[in-house]
């Protein structure tokens, strides 16, 4: 048995035989099974897929499922969370609390194809569910990437109405490995809980948004022992099971407060974990922000309980709310109250439908995309990650070395233009782009593959770098060229002028003067558009990791929205109609600007990039006067076998007349099962009020 040491007073981390994280061995964990493993009276709910209660390390415990659907084709999530929580210790996982009770609400569809996704509505529905059914603990082991980490108004009254009732929602930050926030773990009264590898650092793939630093901590979640559906145990990493441990540890600790007697306080437990962190002084300025407000120390937690509990009484515990973590932590709004028998609680929950699903909200049905989805690592179970991502491109060098190995090169190049061979470019600066441009013009042809390659392509979201583009295999060569010539084409012409006389290309310069020829407003290429697969990670000139994508080059592409309207409608187009479809696109690229990793939003990202749709749909609207009022886009109900099609739904109003005329509404089908998506089926268009 292998035992790697903790930085933190010896304690140790080990791994059993099989390469998974023993959790008998996280610092602090055996002391507190000495006082407990877990009381029948505190509540943990799941909210993920169905959980397997027949599975051989839940078949002792106790689990409430009110599911009647069938488990075959269900996702193994649910159930792997469940058995690191609630694993009976004689079986193949031992769970952190064997002893609590746990409420398994299903928010997953079980379907063979599609991967498991629900969205924000549905998962208010399961909180308020949970907190009607008892629970003292709230488990999400999934979330939404929102970059501003505001939740829609339905999630984020569910989570008010939690903090109002005392209970405590433990929710992951994610696994994108990007300075990025989720919900529900950005927002206020939640636990967000990040992975960490078994030496203690950040697992690179674990999110480490600016909330986070104050309601935020670290815990284990790397090969973390989990059981699988044939109940053999199995690896995962992510921050799914790093949120399954603390919700485990936090029940742990509200059993040993019942057991000394004390009034039950999850969100002093919540209080305390935070308190308690490991804030690791010893990692560097840049580094300490990937590690959250600090990383989980069960011993220190218990310490912080015992003080407080002796000096606070019951009222204080209407005050956590308010008063956060730090100054910097953002208030809940809602004044908690000690906890009651789930009998005593006067909260009619929501019905469940026959299959054990929550059922949706017809009034908000069509303003809602599934988006909240499971935080496994998809890539560390060997699933593809797709992506659809739109953006700008920029580049990076990764490092000291890589920044001065251009500086090396250019400066010992020939100053281009010149004739003299005793000149060259001493004032070389690889970060000044024009003069970048320059030098991979000027660089010998058998050079010049091996110098795009080595920069670290990126594409920006609203000025962020939010991928690095790193094409593999035979036509990666093929692959830099274009990413080089899509990021000359981003500037204005004259620029690339510059540098095909500096290089003396005749022939180039000619076909330029012909480009310059067509419309200005053709001439600079605004969006890029970069399908593929999400490949690893990869380091930033500053420190920043941000997941790489392996592009597909069928459909890597550039384009000027005047330029792809212009095209779709021919060269004389309607001023009305191409102002529409321009309008079209504004609202994708600004209004619904995504990351492109969800179905929904390679979904959306896609319509951007394909106007014979719309353009047919605004023909039809133009005709009548009307104007576009929203885009939506949401899981179709019929679609093919094997595939994952999303309805892209387009609104449309009378402008003399919008309050009292009933709207337009037009809806294609986008399938996103492939890296490439393709439109599926007719344009359907209604009437409603």
């Amino acid at each position: 048995m292998a035992f790697l040491v903790s930085q933190k007073r010896g304690d140790r981390l080990g791994t059993s035989q099989t390469g998974q994280l023993a959790v008998e061995h996280i610092p602090g964990l055996t002391k507190l099974w000495a006082a407990t493993r877990g009381a029948p009276e505190i509540h943990v709910a799941i909210l993920d897929a169905p959980v397997d209660r027949a599975n051989p390390c839940l078949a002792a415990a106790k689990i409430d499922q009110a599911w009647l659907g069938e488990q075959t084709h269900c996702s193994s999530h649910g159930t792997e969370v469940a058995s690191v929580i609630f694993g009976q210790h004689d079986s193949a996982v031992r769970g952190i609390a064997p002893g609590c009770r746990g409420i398994s609400i299903p928010i997953y569809e079980c379907d063979p194809v599609r991967s498991p996704a629900t969205n924000q509505s549905q998962l208010a529905l399961a909180i308020h569910e949970a907190l009607a059914a008892g629970a003292h603990i709230i488990n999400v082991s999934a979330g939404q990437l929102v970059p501003s980490g505001i939740a829609e108004p339905e999630l984020a009254a569910a989570v008010r109405a939690c903090a109002s009732a005392g209970v405590l929602i433990i929710a992951a930050v994610g696994n994108d490995g990007c300075d990025c926030l989720h919900v529900p773990a950005a927002l206020p009264c939640v636990l967000a809980v990040g992975a960490m590898r078994w030496d203690g650092s950040p697992v690179p793939g674990s999110n480490w948004g600016s909330i986070y630093r104050t309601q935020g901590i670290l815990a284990p979640g790397e090969d973390i022992g989990v059981c699988a559906l044939d109940g053999q145990p199995m690896s995962r990493t992510g921050s799914s099971y790093a949120t399954a441990i603390v919700a485990g540890v936090a029940a742990l600790l509200l059993s040993r407060e019942l057991k000394l007697g004390r009034s039950l306080r999850p969100l002093l437990v919540r209080k305390a974990l935070l308190s308690a962190a490991d804030r690791l002084a010893r990692a560097s300025a840049d580094e300490r922000h990937r590690f959250l407000a600090g990383r989980l120390d069960i011993t220190a937690t218990t310490i912080f309980l015992d003080t407080w509990s002796n000096t606070m009484s019951d009222s204080m515990n209407l005050d956590l709310t308010r008063e956060g973590i730090s100054d910097g932590s953002a208030p809940c709004d809602a004044v908690p109250v000690s906890i009651q028998p789930s009998a005593e609680r006067n909260i009619d929950p929501p019905r469940l439908t026959q299959s054990g699903i929550l059922p949706t909200q017809p009034e908000r049905q069509e303003r809602r995309a599934e988006a909240v989805e499971p935080s496994a690592c998809a890539s560390c179970r060997g699933e593809r990650q797709l992506v659809y991502a739109l953006g700008r491109l920029n580049y990076d060098f990764g490092s000291e070395a890589g920044l001065d190995a251009f500086k090396q090169r250019m400066r010992h190049l020939r100053l281009p233009g010149c004739d003299d061979p005793k000149i060259f470019w001493e004032n070389a600066n690889p970060l000044d782009e024009r003069q970048l441009k320059i030098f991979l013009g000027a660089i010998p042809e058998q050079e010049a593959d091996a110098w795009i390659s080595a920069l670290l392509w990126t594409l920006e979201v609203g000025g962020l770098p939010l991928y690095v583009i790193r094409p593999e295999g035979p036509q990666a060569s093929v692959a830099y060229r274009s990413l080089k010539d899509y990021y000359f084409e981003q500037f204005p012409t004259h620029e690339k002028h510059e540098e095909a006389e500096n290089k003396g290309e005749h022939q180039h310069h000619q076909q330029d003067q012909h480009q310059q020829q067509a419309p200005q407003e053709c001439a600079i290429a605004e969006q890029v558009g970069v399908p593929g697969i999400i490949a690893g990670q990869a380091t930033l000139h500053n420190g920043l990791r941000v997941p790489a994508i392996n592009p597909d080059l069928r459909a890597l592409c550039n384009w000027n929205r005047h330029c792809l309207v212009t095209q779709v409608l021919g060269d004389a187009p309607d001023a009305a109609l191409k102002e529409s479809l321009e309008e079209f696109l504004d609202h994708l690229y600004f209004e619904l600007q995504n990351a492109g990793l969800t179905s929904r939003d390679r979904s959306l990202n896609y319509a951007a990039t394909n106007l014979a749709e719309p353009k047919k749909i605004f023909v039809k609207e133009l005709k009548n006067k009307h104007s576009l009022d929203s885009i939506g886009a949401e899981r179709s109900k019929l679609c093919r076998p094997a595939s994952d099609c999303w309805d892209v739904t387009l609104s449309f109003f009378d402008p003399k007349n919008p309050l009292h005329t009933a709207r337009s509404v037009h809806r294609y089908t986008i399938d996103v099962s492939e890296v490439l998506p393709v439109t599926v089926g007719e344009i359907r268009s209604w009437k409603t009020r």
